[in-house]
């Protein structure tokens, strides 16, 4: 049976390798075998799910920060980009809302006071790359 064949039929899938898979440990090479992949293939698979994956995180990371802009932007009340004393309460309890954002909120004060509350440098400094994200802790998702 050729791959063309199982492509087209998702019931010729099901007969042929569904039962097979069930007895291969997570093993790449078995896959390999059963699938009649050679490694050339494997690899060249595997780098393009690795850069698919990369592609996934970078767009997570600019939609959870460009969620995370607007909630500083509407938290900012009299629109001078600047987070002032009184306007940092209710930016913390709009952070807290975010789903599948969490934050070191010591951190984030210390962070936002370091930066006398300015959106703009705030924004420049924590997320300049993912690597800056990551040492500092202050943001999670």
């Amino acid at each position: 049976l050729d791959s063309t064949g199982l492509t087209k039929s998702p019931f010729l899938l099901s007969i042929h390798i569904l039962p097979a898979l069930r007895h291969l440990r997570s093993s790449p090479i078995n896959l390999a075998c059963l699938l009649h992949l050679n490694s050339d293939t494997l690899i060249k698979q595997v780098e393009e799910y690795k850069q698919i994956q990369s592609d996934i995180k970078l767009d997570l990371r600019s939609r959870v920060q460009q969620t995370l802009l607007s909630v500083f932007l509407r938290s900012d009340t009299d629109e001078d980009y600047v987070i002032d004393p009184n306007e940092v309460n209710r930016l913390v309890l709009r952070l807290k809302s975010i789903p599948g954002v969490e934050f070191d909120e010591p951190r984030f004060k210390k962070a936002l006071n370091a930066e006398n509350g300015d959106v703009i440098k705030f924004f420049d400094k924590h997320f300049a790359d993912a690597q800056t994200l990551e040492r500092e802790k202050i943001f999670m998702f």
